[in-house]
């Protein structure tokens, strides 16, 4: 054998088992090396991105993190999606449900004389109108229509005992102001839950003394309407209130806000967080074109002040006549 066959022998020879282990091995560390800085660097900024009130990622960031961000958001989008239309599925007859049964109780405690028996209608029918509540919120925040059952106007103070009664500690609401003013039927569902919220969290403020929450109607200067809602509980810090501002206006998801900068003053531990219900507060403002203010200093107690401009006020020539006096609940405010 010649020795240019003999070298040609030897690189077409294959290569000693201990080569190949050590190829493997490199091959597994540099693969284990990829693996550990895309969980360390890569994927944290993937799910900073798709969070909800996450930042987009920058322009020049690899084009692979930017198609994984497509992916996992498409992903995301499909299956909140898919969940929002089963409960919407599931809320949609429920709240039916709860109406019928409302309207039920609502005839029963016209026909009941005996006192007790009275008492525990009247229990039940509070029993239901939270029910109502909870059900009608979960609705929205699912992406749900407000209903639009109600036809006749009602006067804002009937809209603000009927969101008293949607509240656990009713007793503690005090109403006062203009019985005069009205709103269309269509503002009577957004702006009741609104102010139901308003005053659960009012009370919720202040749970462990027995001050009263008083809501007050009256006529704004600008021709429209404004209620406010006040408290002498525990008050909210800055950034606290920051948040709640935000959320009542629709700038900013819970999710975004749960981790506090270090260093954050927190709020008293007795002082409710803000979630759910200014949420549903700002899908409300957002549905009627109102405006929600809030004030609070810690200690000092909160006030949230509702603008309802002009136009969803019923003029006095467009007013029907005014029904016989009775106390107001959300069953007598509906449409039969």
């Amino acid at each position: 054998m010649s020795t240019r066959s003999i070298r040609r022998h030897r690189r077409a020879a294959p290569q000693p088992e201990a080569e190949l282990d050590s190829l493997r091995s490199q091959l597994a560390g540099a693969g284990r090396a990829a693996v550990e800085a895309f969980v360390r660097g890569g994927l944290p900024r993937i799910l900073r991105t798709v969070r909800p009130g996450g930042l987009p990622l920058h322009p020049s960031a690899a084009p692979e993190l930017h198609q994984a961000v497509w992916q996992i958001s498409n992903c995301f989008g499909q299956l909140q999606h898919a969940a929002r239309q089963d409960l919407l599925a599931s809320l949609e007859p429920l709240l039916g449900v709860l109406e019928v049964q409302r309207r039920m109780f609502a005839q029963q405690q016209l026909s009941l004389t005996d006192p007790q028996k009275l008492d525990s209608a009247m229990g039940l029918d509070h029993a239901n109108a939270m029910a109502h509540h909870g059900v009608l919120r979960a609705l929205v925040l699912a992406g749900g229509a407000w209903p639009e059952r109600r036809r006749r106007p009602a006067t804002l103070v009937e809209v603000a005992q009927g969101a008293q009664c949607a509240i656990a500690d009713f007793q503690r609401v005090e109403v006062t102001g203009d019985s005069a003013l009205q709103v269309h039927g269509r503002v009577v569902e957004p702006l009741m839950t609104a102010l139901a919220e308003l005053l659960d969290n009012a009370v919720r403020a202040c749970a462990e003394g027995e001050e009263p929450v008083h809501l007050h109607v009256e006529r704004s200067a600008d021709g429209g309407a404004l209620v406010s809602v006040t408290d002498a509980g525990v008050g909210m810090d800055d950034l606290t209130l920051a948040q709640a501002t935000a959320l009542v206006e629709g700038r900013l998801h819970p999710a975004s806000d749960a981790t506090p900068p270090p260093g954050t003053v927190r709020p008293a531990p007795r002082q409710p967080l803000p979630r759910l219900g200014l949420r549903t507060v700002a899908l409300a403002a957002t549905a009627l074109g109102l405006h929600v203010h809030l004030q609070s200093a810690p200690g000092g107690g909160t006030r949230a002040t509702v603008l309802l401009p002009g136009h969803l006020l019923v003029l006095p020539d467009d007013a029907p006549p005014a029904p016989a006096a009775f106390s107001p609940t959300p069953e007598s405010l509906e449409e039969v």
